[in-house]
């Protein structure tokens, strides 16, 4: 976001961030100018935590535990489970066999910018399950140039955590046009870039001098079909968008000129800006596995939600401050000089109802005779396997399965999970 400030001392005016959710990978070679701090592994003896949310680990009341679930833990986190997913091109949808208990994961085949990362699914889990969607910030307290991360959700010392703040830092670093840690010049080969700084210039300055607004991160829509006994879900569409509105909102609908075209090239050009930064590809990637744990909390199918509060994930150092950045522009006031700096955030709750202009529904389900085909396809094939391949009108899928309930959990009758941050839709009866 844009913090904006008199140098003749007459006022402060700016851009307040708020954000919300999802991280970043390992540097490569592909992704120029902007590089990502890799997940630093915690020092030797230190215990690997995360942060536990909701009440004390081991409690079975309040949280909708189900003994016998679906263990996601145990399946999730084998040491084969990154070689069965490793040539899983995207995430397509999932599988809950009652009659076994496998919870079996589709994707396409191939090459793909993300891999599958089991602790994320099991981050994702605890968010929901704890009724706090997953997020990260960064905002005020502004100490030495340091701007603070907040992490929401239980996020905080994840790969999770990592994923979102890099996406929210290069959400700053793009409005300014510079990386804010290196201070190098970010300059995407994205058909029609320009920095908000840059946008700024062009429209003659902010509309309201004075006044504040705030840019995030968020799934637009994430629209999936359901098989009819609601025990396989495909994704339809998901896509991500950039928005913008003033602090606190005036009109309705009203947004600083500048600040709304960069938001609205970056949402229309996301997938192209995922393909030169891909941590932006990765948190299309985290918003999906919030959608698959969504659905099976939605539609209530058993799962082992002690395990998931109480087993260690690895633990990543995650970063508490952020320089502020170095790019700014001043433009003629009245009043004197005015300085523009730049801050950002993501926000990737699911809602099947819109809860205010600014948190609008972006989850949407259906049921689907294709996708109930896809189900048969993907069980017919399996033959106990760990791993298949599924053909499919004209696609190629692979199955993996990736966790099992102790025992089968068809006719079971699971307690409701206690699920407040991302629901969805109402299933019929």
């Amino acid at each position: 976001m844009l913090k904006t400030r008199l140098l003749c001392g007459a006022a402060l005016i700016g851009i307040l961030a708020l954000a919300c959710v999802v991280a970043a990978q390992q540097p490569r070679a592909r992704r120029p100018e902007f590089q990502p701090r890799p997940p630093v592994p915690a020092p030797p003896g230190t215990t690997p935590t995360t942060t536990t949310p909701g009440t004390t680990a081991g409690t079975t009341t309040g949280r909708g535990f189900v003994p016998e679930g679906i263990d996601l833990v145990a399946g999730v986190l084998l040491d084969r489970t990154a070689e069965l997913t490793a040539d899983l091109a995207d995430i397509t949808g999932a599988v809950v066999d009652p009659s076994s208990g496998r919870f079996i994961l589709i994707g396409k085949q191939g090459e793909s910018q993300t891999k599958f990362h089991p602790e994320d699914l099991v981050v994702a889990l605890r968010a929901v399950l704890s009724g706090r969607a997953p997020g990260v910030s960064i905002e005020d307290p502004v100490v030495d140039g340091m701007m603070t991360v907040r992490y929401l959700g239980g996020t905080e010392g994840t790969r999770f955590g990592m994923v979102m703040f890099e996406a929210d830092r290069l959400l700053k670093s793009l409005a300014m046009g510079r990386d804010n840690i290196t201070g190098r010049p970010l300059r995407p080969r994205v058909p029609g870039f320009r920095s908000e700084l840059e946008l700024l210039q062009a429209f003659g300055g902010t509309r309201r001098p004075g006044a504040w607004h705030r840019y995030w991160f968020r799934p637009s829509q994430v629209i999936v079909s359901l098989s009819p006994d609601r025990g396989t879900v495909q994704f339809e569409k998901v896509e991500m968008a950039v928005l913008t509105e003033y602090v606190p909102p005036l009109a309705p609908g009203e947004s600083e000129p500048a600040a709304e075209a960069f938001a609205r090239h970056l949402t229309e050009y996301y997938d192209e800006y995922a393909k030169v930064y891909p941590v932006l590809a990765e948190l299309k990637q985290l918003a999906k596995l919030v959608a698959l744990v969504n659905w099976l909390v939605e539609q209530r199918i058993p799962i082992n939600a002690r395990k998931a509060f109480e087993v260690a994930l690895p633990r990543v150092d995650t970063p508490e401050k952020t320089p502020m950045g170095f790019a700014e522009i001043t433009e003629k006031v009245p009043e004197g000089w005015m300085k523009h700096q730049m801050r950002g955030g993501v926000d990737l709750a699911l809602r099947r109802a819109a809860l205010s202009p600014d948190r609008p529904r972006n989850w949407f389900a259906a049921v689907s005779q294709d996708t109930g085909e896809l189900r048969n396809a993907v069980l017919n094939a399996s033959k106990g396997r760990q791993k298949w391949n599924v053909a499919l009108g004209g696609g190629e899928y692979t199955a993996v399965v990736l966790a099992q309930a102790p025992k089968p959990i068809l006719g079971k009758q699971p307690a409701k999970h206690n699920s407040k941050a991302a629901p969805g839709p109402r299933s019929k009866k």
